[in-house]
């Protein structure tokens, strides 16, 4: 708790933070609030949209980052002049935050360290936390960071890729899934009964070696164990912290149950995740906890406003976030 209290991030401070409805692309937000280390960014040139984050999430980062990265940014001509001068000259004013404040990842530059475009592994659906699906690396950036798409999902303007670092640990090698006996989804609209070895051969494709991912390379050990209640971030809509359980465990990963909420709705996340807290942080900090759904309220309007996914998939139409 202490460390998650920890925060360096003031009001009115420049950062560049994910677009919620378009997550391929970066936007321009400055902070406009700060509770418990959590993040209440407000997109520029914009009217009250805004978006929660922790202070040490990997959605954040400095000015500059996504043009020394390589990643698409919304942002003004303007803006970008401006930043090109402090990065050039190394001189922050006090609302620009400087990239210690951020969650530091090792830069990869050796190549036989790096992900390459079109090796396939298998991730957390970005935009349907409940799913681990096959997926493809669709475009390589700096630093070890690249864009994934989720395989038989993917919009074709490609709007739903999604940046992740090698570091991250919602990646995982192919039959990661098999090895912990949990579900992996396969691509919407595939037929039989998905195995690894079929599926490169079909697709003609590569699996990403498994020495890449940082769950295989850096063990945790898992503190959680089935039925604790917790408060949670839903990541789907980071504004809310909910009454949560873990449902289920593998490796160092957690399958959050938001109580009184179906199945659709429950997130894998890893168990070193700065959204999940014990119970009475939200009190502690004075943030808004989101209390169960009550049974009575199955068909009717609550604060969780995200339409219920259908069991059965049959679309390739997704998520946004919230």
């Amino acid at each position: 708790i202490q460390s998650s209290l920890r925060c360096s991030f003031k009001k009115n401070m420049i950062v560049e933070v994910i677009d919620k409805y378009r997550v391929s692309n970066m936007r321009v937000g400055k902070i406009s609030e700060v509770i418990g280390g959590r993040l209440r960014i407000n997109y520029e040139n914009t009217t009250g949209e805004h978006f929660w984050v922790h202070h040490t999430s990997e959605l954040i980062h400095p000015v500059g980052w996504s043009h020394e990265i390589g990643h698409e940014l919304e942002a003004t001509e303007e803006y970008r002049s401006e930043i090109a001068k402090i990065l050039e000259t190394n001189l922050y004013p006090a609302t620009i935050p400087t990239a210690d404040y951020f969650c530091n990842v090792e830069k990869i530059s050796k190549i036989d360290e790096q992900f390459k475009e079109g090796q396939k592994l298998e991730a957390v659906d970005p935009l349907e936390m409940s799913r681990i699906c096959p997926a493809t690396i669709g475009k390589v950036l700096k630093d070890g960071y690249f864009m994934l798409s989720i395989d038989g999902s993917s919009v074709e303007d490609r709007s739903d890729w999604f940046c992740y670092h090698s570091s991250s640990r919602l990646i995982f090698p192919i039959n990661f899934c098999k090895i912990n006996k949990i579900p992996l989804s396969p691509p919407i609209g595939y037929h039989g009964d998905f195995q690894w070895d079929k599926y490169l051969l079909e697709t003609n494709s590569v699996y990403a070696p498994k020495d890449l991912f940082q769950i295989i390379k850096k063990k945790t050990i898992n503190p959680f164990f089935v039925g604790m209640k917790v408060e949670a971030v839903d990541m789907m809509a980071p504004h809310l912290v909910c009454v949560a359980t873990i449902a289920e465990l593998a490796d160092s990963l957690i399958r959050v149950h938001f109580d009184g909420w179906g199945e659709d709705f429950e997130q894998w996340i890893d168990c070193q995740s700065p959204n999940i807290y014990p119970i009475g942080w939200c009190e502690l900090v004075g943030y808004k906890l989101e209390p169960p759904k009550p049974p009575e309220q199955e068909n009717s309007e609550s604060t969780k406003t995200r339409a219920k996914k259908p069991t059965n998939r049959k679309s390739n139409k997704r998520k946004r976030i919230t």
